[in-house]
């Protein structure tokens, strides 16, 4: 009933934004942000507090999107309502408090939301699967159990407890596709429950979905967000390849071998060996051989942590979700959620910038739940200049996109998105939107400094350094070019994804900042 309300409220604001003309605010806006406080203070005297918060909220994005289409251009009424709305906010805030209110979460998705997910279409067929098969008897399984247990405990320990932040909503995920339970516990496998995990195959995130994976099912790789990285998102992502390849594969041995080295390979070994039992496919690649009963002995391992002998503290994670729109600086959102930007960009590590992508409409972004209750009130003390990191630009004669892209220390795409332009429809004259690198700002400038390694390795602004390609040439080493363009050796691997054979190729592009 929850996110079902919370649905429809968002569907609501949806009808209504569809009425906003840029630069105007029009009668019907008045109207309908009336009529919602109306209702939204009619809940709170009827004690709905849950559904009266999130009718505020979709009173405040509303706001929020009149005031990012407008700028700062608003009218003596408009103001005058804003205030009045904020007030019957602060009121209902204050009863929050003095009852000591906490809103319910033990069965629902902290940021679930079906328009920004795609589960709507098939949201109806639950079908039912077998059962998930343990086979913890299985010699090949209990070794890796033991390696676990014993060589690899401080690893097993480390997933463990990662997991205990993410568990929970991953299982409410699966549960809602009605998928086994044990499905949840396969990232322990995959990526430790790290969601900034990446391969040099380029898989990332806690499925470690490879580019072109991930876009078959719905996630957004680009310069602004890496959607893989998004729990909530992947792990739908996740739960709808495992429904694609039951559906092929009908076992879910050969499920987890499918989703190791392909449901294609899978089935040319089937049809060779002519059984479908995973334990008689000796021809398949000796990882897959391997990464089920790996996957299965973390399975029963996170099942039951304590018959192993590890500890896991169950640490409650209470987190909700804020909806903003384009362009959003990520520190004004941290400072009104009273966490630094750090904690923020960890909480949304898919973000890759320091703000919300510029296509961003009703964008949610995870906070603590315990600082929702005063989110609206703190963000709307910044000013517009604050909140939106996006300044206006003049064509100059002889610029170009990338030109202007070098300017501003920004990637073109970035300005191709914000304007819905092309790169050759350029005027002189003409007024282009950008968005401002903050960097003179100590939280942006340490956050990069201490994040631009091999952990994340994604192309974050850094330090105002000059980002160049280089090109491999014969007879090049690592040791040559780090000395060449005076950099350290290890941040040249970091920015690359190097491994320890630091091994390169004549004609390989290398990423170098200056």
């Amino acid at each position: 009933m929850y996110i079902f309300m919370k649905n429809i409220f968002v569907i609501l604001f949806l009808i209504s934004n569809s009425l906003l003309i840029t630069g105007e605010i029009k009668k019907v806006d008045y109207e309908h942000l009336q009529s919602m406080c109306f209702h939204a203070n009619k809940l709170v005297r009827e004690n709905k507090y849950d559904t009266a918060l999130y009718f505020y909220d979709s009173i405040f994005e509303y706001i929020d999107s009149i005031e990012s289409e407008t700028g700062e251009t608003t009218t003596a009424e408009f103001d005058s309502l804003k205030e009045e709305i904020t007030n019957h906010y602060s009121n209902f805030e204050k009863i929050v408090v003095d009852l000591n209110l906490t809103f319910d979460t033990e069965d629902k998705l902290s940021c679930f939301d079906k328009k920004d997910f795609n589960l709507i279409k098939k949201d109806s067929a639950r079908n039912e699967y077998t059962p998930f098969p343990h086979h913890t008897g299985i010699k090949k399984v209990n070794k890796w159990i033991d390696l676990y247990t014993n060589k690899r405990r401080e690893s097993a320990q480390l997933y463990l407890d990662r997991s205990s932040e993410y568990i929970d909503d991953v299982k409410k995920i699966f549960k809602h596709f009605n998928l086994p339970e044990e499905l949840a516990y396969i990232p322990l496998a995959e990526s430790g429950f790290s969601p900034l995990a990446h391969s040099f195959a380029k898989a990332i995130g806690l499925w470690q979905f490879i580019p072109s994976t991930g876009r078959v099912f719905g996630l957004n790789s680009n310069w602004w967000e890496d959607e893989r990285k998004n729990v909530i998102k992947s792990t739908i992502a996740a739960a709808q390849y495992y429904i694609y390849l039951f559906n092929k594969l009908n076992d879910w041995d050969l499920v987890l071998a499918g989703y190791n080295c392909g449901d294609v390979r899978v089935q040319r070994i089937i049809k060779k060996h002519k059984t479908n039992d995973f334990w008689s496919l000796y021809s398949l690649p000796k990882e897959t051989k391997d990464y089920v009963p790996r996957v299965k002995a973390l399975i029963s391992i996170g099942k039951n942590p304590e018959k192993y002998g590890f500890t896991v503290e169950k640490e409650l994670f209470r987190h909700d979700t804020v909806m903003l729109d384009s362009c959003v600086n990520l520190n004004v959102i941290a400072q009104s959620a009273d966490i630094d930007y750090e904690e923020l960009k960890r909480l949304n590590p898919h973000l890759r910038q320091w703000c919300l992508p510029p296509y961003a409409e009703n964008y949610s972004v995870i906070i603590p739940a315990h600082s929702k209750i005063k989110f609206r009130n703190k963000f709307s003390k910044f000013s517009h200049k604050e909140k939106y990191s996006v300044v206006s630009y003049k064509v100059k004669k002889g610029d170009t996109l990338e030109k202007i892209a070098e300017t501003f220390k920004v990637n073109p795409e970035s300005i191709i998105d914000l304007n819905s332009i092309t790169r050759h429809n350029l005027t002189p004259g003409q007024f282009i939107k950008v968005i401002e690198v903050p960097m003179k700002e100590k939280w942006f400038n340490d956050f990069n400094k201490k994040y631009l390694t091999y952990n994340d390795g994604e192309e974050y602004y850094k330090d105002g350094k000059k980002k160049i390609i280089y090109k491999v040439k014969s007879g090049d080493n690592l040791s040559m070019i780090s000395k060449k363009h005076k950099i350290k050796l290890t941040k040249l691997k970091a920015w690359n994804k190097i491994g320890k054979n630091n091994k390169i190729l004549a004609g390989q592009n290398l990423v170098i900042y200056l």
